[in-house]
């Protein structure tokens, strides 16, 4: 019996599952070319934190993880014979994460970030003033004219 106002902790299943016979979930695939394998995951999720959902993806994927906290984002899914690309791409369609494989690196980036830019400058003997002040100049002229 619950006291009022108070909710019970979400549902969380998740079942790994592999389609090659003889191996277990989570050990690192021989390609990359299994991430596109049918059958590699079932998941069955109810209100689970979006960390969990990708934890458990990458580990069913042999991939190493980088992923920021995604605070308040949680996920009800059911997947059944998806492979872990189309699970990610399903994951991402409908939480607005953006993930990416970089060789054996599952990157997670958080909904509506700005992509990042660098830029380099050589400069010859430029005070950190002068610098920051071409630099100013620069984006005052490239910004559209109101």
């Amino acid at each position: 019996m619950y006291a009022a106002g108070v909710r019970a902790a979400p549902l969380i299943l998740v079942l790994l599952l592999s389609s090659m016979p003889g191996r277990a979930a989570g050990l690192p695939p021989a390609s990359l070319a299994a991430l596109h394998e049918p059958g590699r995951v079932r998941l069955v999720l109810k209100e689970a934190p979006a960390t969990v959902v990708i934890e458990a993806l990458s580990r069913a994927a042999g991939l190493d993880l980088v992923m920021p906290a995604l605070p308040g984002l949680t996920l009800t899914v059911h997947l059944h014979s998806a492979s872990i690309a189309e699970a990610l791409a399903a994951i991402s369609d409908v939480s607005g994460i953006e993930t990416e494989i970089r060789g054996r690196i599952l990157v997670v980036f958080a909904p509506g970030r700005q992509p990042t830019t660098t830029r380099l400058y050589t400069t010859d003997r430029l005070t950190p003033r002068a610098l920051s002040d071409a630099l100013e100049e620069r984006e005052r002229q490239a910004a559209p004219p109101p």
